[in-house]
């Protein structure tokens, strides 16, 4: 993503990214659902109200998450490529996002539509708005398989090895 590209309307104007930092805790999330997100959010929220104004920002928002948060953070980053991308980092509380194994997905949804009402508050971006935006999401979403990632081989087994080497520690 280059400034130029932005300029230029050939880039998306959200980004949202994977970043898990603690072995062993992840969200099996496809890249279909970052899309679906990426082109609602878009469409219905960032092209409106005051964030359409911010014609030279890209809105980044890393996923992370942790088993040690019992409840959603939001951290804002510093702007970088000359200010043009507004980034935020979304830790996950990963307990509670998992906590029953089948609701996992609608309870992700719910934990990242709540951090983005914060992020998009100071852009007057109504609630609302975001809250149905979650709803179409879970809709689509929930119980549909295609918008979980398959893990490959080699990720099944070191997932594997995690969770024996987590148990034996307990």
């Amino acid at each position: 993503m280059t400034p130029r590209e932005i300029n230029k309307g050939n880039m998306s104007r959200i980004a949202l990214i994977g970043l898990y930092t603690t072995i062993g805790y992840r969200f099996a999330l496809s890249h279909k659902l970052k899309e679906l997100i990426g082109k609602l959010v878009e469409e219905n929220l960032l092209t409106k109200y005051e964030f359409a104004k911010v014609k030279s920002e890209v809105l980044e928002i890393w996923i992370d998450t942790s088993p040690d948060v019992a409840e959603l953070q939001v951290h804002k980053m510093s702007k970088t490529a000359k200010g043009k991308y507004l980034s935020f980092t979304f830790v996950m509380p990963y307990h509670k996002v998992m906590k029953v194994e089948a609701e996992w997905m609608g309870v992700f949804i719910d934990e990242f539509f709540s951090g983005l009402i914060q992020v998009l508050a100071p852009y007057q971006v109504p609630e609302n708005e975001i809250i149905t935006i979650c709803e179409m999401v879970k809709k689509e979403v929930v119980g549909n398989e295609t918008y979980i990632e398959k893990p490959s081989r080699d990720r099944e087994f070191i997932n594997q090895l995690i969770m024996k080497h987590k148990k034996e520690k307990v």
